[in-house]
């Protein structure tokens, strides 16, 4: 018999954080890069600017990011916060992986 694992509920704006964050280390984002605006992002993942805004903010709570009123989202210079959250991000990635 097969296990039924649970679901996860993750929110739109959490996905779109995800997204974003891996979209960034797709393209080789370096501290103090600023970010398209967020009716760009939002037209390319197919999401609201309101649900972009959020995954912004979430960025920006856990350290990778610097919301500039006028200037926009400027990726930050690791730190040990950002590296903390990448290193559990991957795990859980690698959770996934390992088991699905």
């Amino acid at each position: 018999m097969t296990e039924i694992t649970k679901l996860k509920r993750e929110t739109l704006s959490e996905q779109a954080a995800e997204q974003l964050s891996a979209w960034m280390d797709a393209r080789g984002m370096r501290p103090g890069d600023v970010l398209p605006s967020q009716a760009e992002l939002a037209d390319q993942f197919g999401v609201s600017r309101t649900v972009v805004r959020e995954a912004m903010r979430a960025l920006a709570g856990r350290g990778v990011l610097d919301v500039v009123n006028g200037k926009g989202a400027v990726l930050k210079p690791l730190n040990s916060e950002s590296l903390a959250a990448y290193f559990t991000r991957s795990l859980r990635f690698e959770e996934v992986a390992l088991v699905g």
